[in-house]
């Protein structure tokens, strides 16, 4: 699933700004402009994973 910046923003519950930082760290997969969401939370789980235990980022689970 493709999604822009703004809506992944909305959706995650986070600013664009940490979207964009999140882009520049590589935690998000880029497909042309449009966020690759799959893609981009299968990066999330694993960078946010302590000991096999999926961690709460902002009150979302990810996965």
């Amino acid at each position: 699933m493709l999604m822009t910046k703004a809506a992944h923003s909305r959706h995650t519950g986070v600013s664009r700004q940490t979207v964009y930082d999140r882009i520049k760290k590589g935690e998000l997969v880029l497909v042309g402009r449009k966020i690759d969401v799959r893609t981009s939370s299968q990066n999330v789980n694993k960078r946010y994973t302590f000991r096999g235990i999926k961690l709460r980022i902002r009150g979302l689970l990810w996965g």
